[in-house]
């Protein structure tokens, strides 16, 4: 018996496929948009540990500017992205076939 039928292997595996898919997209997507915001929080939580006296945050992006550049404040580095793909991936999957 061949053909998509409800319970093919094909239509499994489509299926499957195209929640991986998605998502590792979904785990890129919200890498790249948390990224600038992460890279604040992280320089307000380090100067409040240290007990400085803490800016605004428009102050703490133009010393990340200054400091690390605008392609690094702004977008992650490749191996960021690319570990935030098969976590994602994963959990979408399993929370798809527990649902």
């Amino acid at each position: 018996r061949s053909g998509l039928g409800e319970n093919s292997f094909e239509l499994r595996a489509a299926r499957t496929l195209a929640t991986l898919t998605a998502g590792a997209s979904a785990g890129i997507s919200y890498r790249l948009v948390s990224w600038p915001w992460d890279q604040v929080l992280v320089r307000r939580f380090e100067a409040w540990e240290s007990c400085r006296e803490l800016g605004s945050i428009a102050a703490d992006v133009q010393s990340l500017v200054r400091t690390h550049g605008m392609a690094r404040t702004f977008l992650p580095p490749a191996r960021a992205l690319a570990s935030a793909a098969p976590s994602s991936a994963l959990g979408l999957l399993v929370y798809e076939w527990l649902r």
